[in-house]
């Protein structure tokens, strides 16, 4: 799902406060931040419009109400490999991500990974470091003392294709859906 102007605005406030904290941390380029539903890895350009087509028959009763509410890390204890803000106020984005598994689930010879539980977030980050970063006392301080940092209103998801090269990915929106039909 993307974001308002304001909201990656925030995100990257909230970004320009850990920099100085975690040195050793690759930061996602404003242009990147999204909220993930389903990341479905290689979908062959003869897949593209069976997923398309089953995308565009989702929607939901309104708009889409979050808040994006504070940092935290992936795994959550030990080692952190991902730096993330939260998405609270988020059940409805949590169906949604359901709905998408489900459609996309149905399109034969697609490969939809199993994942543990679905958590609604928004990466910022990830180690240089495959071991990931044991966190000082000070940074989970500083960490914990972000909290609120935007509402968000969602009012359509995105099929994005993701790119890649030494730079980094690079996503390309290749359909927008609208969340309801009015």
């Amino acid at each position: 799902m993307k974001l308002s102007a304001p909201s990656i605005e925030a995100v990257a406030g909230v970004v320009v406060k850990l920099r100085p904290l975690l040195p050793d941390v690759k930061w996602v380029p404003e242009r990147n931040l999204h909220i993930t539903l389903l990341f479905v890895g290689d979908v062959g350009d003869e897949k593209v419009g069976d997923v398309d087509g089953l995308l565009s028959l989702l929607s939901v009763e309104s708009t889409i109400h979050g808040v994006l509410e504070g940092v935290g890390t992936f795994p959550s204890r030990g080692s952190a490999t991902v730096f993330h803000v939260r998405v609270g106020e988020a059940a409805t984005i949590t169906r949604l991500s359901h709905r998408v598994r489900g459609a996309c689930g149905s399109v034969p010879g697609l490969f939809v990974p199993v994942v543990r539980k679905f958590v609604p977030h928004l990466t910022v980050g990830r180690s240089r470091s495959r071991r990931g970063i044991i966190l000082s006392a000070a940074t989970t301080r500083a960490l914990s003392s972000i909290t609120r940092v935007r509402e968000e209103r969602f009012d359509r998801f995105v099929l994005f294709e993701s790119i890649l090269s030494r730079q980094g990915p690079r996503y390309v929106e290749i359909e927008s859906y609208p969340l309801y039909v009015r």
